[in-house]
């Protein structure tokens, strides 16, 4: 099919448009309130173009530095919390039935399996015993 003109031009820029308001579906909803995502969307959905270049400039939500230096911190600070925890006396494991306690320690250890070093590559030789 060949297009005269204007009509290149034309879907071009449909096409342009469309794909800004589905990319930005994706990514305007990230780290934001509802609200504030609807009013980015909306903007987004009545002037793609215009509102690419104002999020852009002024859109993007990063967290300051005192924060993301907290976030480095943060797997410390949790397995310390969790070693005083797993040492408490408060904390034990309930009496279950035979037919349960199978699956309540599958779990455990499934649960225990992201947090541990080994599991790097999705499976532990810890699991299978």
């Amino acid at each position: 099919m060949v297009f005269i003109g204007g009509e290149a031009w034309a879907i071009a820029y449909l096409a342009v448009e469309w794909s800004i308001r589905l990319v930005m579906i994706v990514v305007v909803p990230l780290r934001r309130s509802p609200e504030a995502s609807r009013s980015w969307l909306l903007l987004v959905f009545f002037l793609p173009i215009p509102a690419l270049v104002i999020y852009l400039l002024i859109g993007r939500p990063t967290y300051p530095r005192w924060r993301r230096q907290r976030f480095v911190r943060l797997p410390a600070i949790l397995a310390a919390a969790s070693r005083e925890i797993a040492h408490s006396r408060f904390c034990r494991r309930p009496d279950l039935p035979g037919t349960l306690a199978g699956p309540a320690l599958l779990i455990e250890k499934l649960g225990n399996s992201r947090h541990s070093p080994e599991t790097t590559s999705g499976f532990s030789p810890s699991m299978m015993t």
